[in-house]
């Protein structure tokens, strides 16, 4: 009966852990496999780290440009920081650095100073798949935190300890060389209280300009004159553009409505601006010669507004896809959405 238990206790140990080796690692100890090799074995190599099958598994959220986890198409994910000591970053580096130093704690307990492109020994996570173009160099910094090789930075000020979910690392320019700095994470509960706060905004400015809409179109003297046509055309444009806004939060994981709702969004801008220059263009006519409007020039007023918009917009396109791999529309499609949320 001894023996038997003794059996017993081996094969649980075993079982838990192999448990254990079976299951996903937390999200923010993967990397992104989407643009990696797969090799015929099912590993992959990222970036010159070789990761095993079986610690790739299957992933249904990402994180996005507002901190909230979102649930996305499956992809896959390595486990490679349970492989190899991570350094997250809140961005991909820009191309022409050379150097990106850190300073770490090690599991021994001795602080080095590693540069996590040179180092092969440190794999380099990236946060929000965007380039660190995008966001801004930090002007300053407190030094006054360390960054232990597990991933969690310490802070010494007030000696609170802050996971890998709530920072990442920034490049900062000093001199000529470039230092990574922590950023550090709001709360997700913060975040979707301005998510909603925004969300409800936009609802609400939407519904008054739909009002307003509906007043040009029932009164005939709105309806007739050049100028509140006009200025119907600009609210027009205007409430088009608070659409985008709300619509660009439920897909700002899909890159192709992202460009969609950007190239849209930015014909609707330009569109405005120019409804307004020829707001004030037909005001200040009025003032200068006291003449009546004449409702045949609203045509004119289409035709230059609309077209103008459709050629900034054309230029605007040959220009991003010129020369433009995956990552820079990825980048571009991103920079309208931080735009869009300063």
């Amino acid at each position: 009966m001894l023996i038997i238990r003794y059996a017993l206790l081996m094969l649980g140990v075993l079982l838990v852990a192999v448990a254990e080796d079976s299951q996903e690692c937390g999200y923010f100890d993967t990397v992104d496999l989407s643009d990696s090799q797969r090799l015929d074995d099912g590993s992959y190599l990222y970036k010159d780290f070789l990761i095993p099958s079986d610690k790739v598994h299957d992933y249904h959220e990402r994180i996005t440009i507002t901190n909230r986890m979102k649930t996305v198409e499956p992809y896959m994910r390595g486990c490679l920081c349970h492989i190899n000591p991570c350094v997250l970053l809140c961005c991909e580096p820009k191309k022409y650095i050379r150097n990106l130093s850190v300073n770490m704690t090690l599991l021994n307990g001795k602080e080095s100073q590693i540069d996590v492109i040179k180092d092969i020994e440190f794999v380099m996570q990236i946060r929000y798949n965007m380039s660190c173009d995008i966001l801004e160099d930090p002007e300053y910094y407190d030094s006054n935190w360390k960054l232990f090789q597990n991933g969690t930075l310490y802070n010494q000020t007030d000696g609170s300890v802050i996971s890998k979910q709530d920072y990442c690392l920034m490049p900062h320019k000093v001199d000529k060389n470039y230092y990574l700095v922590p950023k550090i994470i709001k709360p997700e509960i913060q975040i979707f209280l301005e998510l909603d706060l925004m969300s409800a905004m936009k609802v609400i400015s939407v519904f008054c300009l739909g009002i307003i809409t509906v007043v040009h179109l029932y009164l005939p003297d709105l309806r007739t004159r050049v100028y509140s046509q006009t200025s119907l055309c600009y609210i027009i444009c205007i409430t088009l553009i608070m659409l985008l806004l709300w619509s660009r939060s439920l897909f700002d994981d899909k890159v192709t409505l992202c460009h969609l709702i950007a190239y849209c969004g930015y014909y609707m801008v330009m569109s405005s601006f120019l409804w307004l220059l020829v707001i004030n263009y037909i005001l200040w006519n009025l003032i200068r010669n006291y003449q009546n409007e004449q409702v045949n020039n609203m045509l004119n007023y289409h035709i230059i507004v609309w077209g103008s918009a459709a050629i900034l917009l054309t230029i605007t396109v040959s220009m991003n896809f010129q020369d433009m791999d995956d990552m820079k529309k990825r980048n571009m499609a991103t920079l309208y959405s931080w735009l869009l949320d300063k």
